[in-house]
């Protein structure tokens, strides 16, 4: 939008009227930041899902462990102390073996093995693997820090196992020996995957549930808002229809809460009137007047809008506009001469008298608080209207001043005359420029 002055842009008060942009917000900036947290929710979900299906794992492996552990003693105590104190030999090594494959195989675990503190296997369910030494991070964990270990293993037939390494503790607390036991990665999975479907899937479900209900409640709110929005533009606008755009210009442009200041200002005034109007209105319908007025204000502001003037108020029958700003002679002057064309041209009833001054004036809001006018006021005001009531029907009448700056040329202009209007002690200087020499102007003079 491109104002008179030139500049550009959308003011504050404009973008006020625009409506909130919630749904847009909600979209852009909530369900983002909402996705973002479930993600994190659920990364931290697995994450310590995961933690927890190992320590179970863990537990599972060290209580079967003990179990075996548990009926080895029962059968061969000093055999099996001594394997744990370190001391046992080769006979009471071997003597183990048999209790220990049994053991194994009742809990119908693929391998197991036993490892001394140097790592040296001592039962393996693969007896070639007896007597070798293992060297590995988790072995070591194990015999050193006293830890249970999970490591993921995967075959060469593409089985996916957990291999775990659990101390086994002598009765002062160190670790004697470390068993290596071999499960299936599916152990214990089905069964945790279960436990952990309700706790998981309820709180998804109402989480969508919570994002489902808020979506159609901020659609809701955003179509409120929006008819609201639409309901204050109208009203603005038509209030708008109201006011002069220099009213509206101000009102826009002030801050909030302060007063529309008075402004001295250099103004070139248009004051037209319609003539006979009395007469005409007694003689027709008033639905045929109103008609008309709005015909002939019509046609009036449309020629003064196009030469950059501003409608100051409409006074009955009578139109007040001012021109601001750099040519305002000659654009005030171009202006009336396409209002007299264009009455002309639609051959409407009554014509117009039409007065032209240049000068000085105060522009601001007029009146108390509760009723306020954003107007012109002063001497110069008052003169433009008594010139209008000089000037004939089809007539300007304009001060000499105002005729020189405009730079109007090549058009009949009447001699310079002395009028003395009411209220003003010395003459004016007045020159006259009848309907019959006028025509439209195409926006110059």
């Amino acid at each position: 939008m491109k104002r008179i002055d030139g500049t550009t842009g959308r003011s504050g008060a404009d973008a006020l009227e625009e409506p909130f942009p919630l749904q847009r917000r909600y979209r852009q900036r909530f369900l983002p930041l909402l996705a973002l947290f479930v993600l994190s929710l659920v990364v931290m979900t697995a994450l310590a899902v995961r933690q927890a299906v190992r320590d179970i794992h863990l537990e599972f492996a060290a209580r079967e462990v003990a179990e075996i552990v548990a009926a080895v003693e029962r059968k061969l105590p000093a055999e099996w102390n001594a394997l744990l104190a370190g001391t046992a030999d080769i006979e009471q090594t071997e003597r183990l073996q048999v209790p220990l494959q049994e053991s194994v195989a009742e809990h119908d675990l693929p391998q197991f093995k036993i490892y001394t503190h140097d790592g040296k296997a001592v039962f393996s369910t693969d007896r070639a693997e007896i007597g070798l030494v293992e060297e590995n991070a988790a072995l070591t964990a194990a015999l050193e820090r006293q830890e249970r270990v999970l490591v993921p293993h995967l075959e060469a037939d593409g089985k996916r196992y957990n291999e775990f390494y659990i101390p086994v503790s002598r009765t002062n607390g160190e670790v004697g020996l470390v068993t290596e036991i071999y499960q299936p990665a599916w152990y214990l999975r089905d069964i945790l995957i279960r436990a952990l479907i309700m706790p998981t899937l309820v709180p998804s479900l109402l989480l969508a549930g919570l994002v489902f209900v808020l979506s159609y409640l901020i659609k809701r709110a955003q179509s409120g808002i929006d008819l609201r929005a639409a309901r204050v533009r109208e009203l603005s606008a038509r209030l708008q229809s109201f006011m002069s755009s220099s009213a509206v210009g101000a009102v826009r442009s002030a801050p909030p809460g302060s007063d529309l200041p008075l402004r001295r200002i250099a103004v070139s005034l248009l004051y037209s009137d319609v003539r006979d109007f009395t007469g005409y209105s007694e003689m027709v319908a008033p639905e045929e007047v109103v008609a008309f007025l709005n015909r002939i204000m019509a046609v009036q502001i449309d020629c003064i809008s196009r030469h950059g003037g501003d409608v100051d108020k409409l006074i009955g029958d009578a139109l007040l506009s001012r021109f601001e700003g750099p040519d305002k002679e000659r654009r005030a002057v171009a202006a009336a001469l396409d209002v007299q064309a264009a009455v002309a041209r639609d051959n409407l009833p009554r014509g117009v008298g039409i007065g032209v001054f240049t000068g000085p004036a105060i522009s601001g809001a007029i009146g108390p608080e509760a009723r306020r006018d954003y107007t012109v006021i002063g001497d110069s005001v008052n003169v433009a209207a008594r010139l209008c009531s000089e000037a004939h029907r089809g007539e300007i009448v304009c001060d000499a001043v105002t005729i020189e700056r405009s730079g109007l040329q090549a058009r009949p202009i009447g001699a310079v005359e002395h009028i003395h209007v009411k209220g003003r002690e010395r003459a004016i200087d007045i020159r006259r420029i009848a309907h019959a020499d006028a025509g439209p102007t195409g926006g110059s003079v």
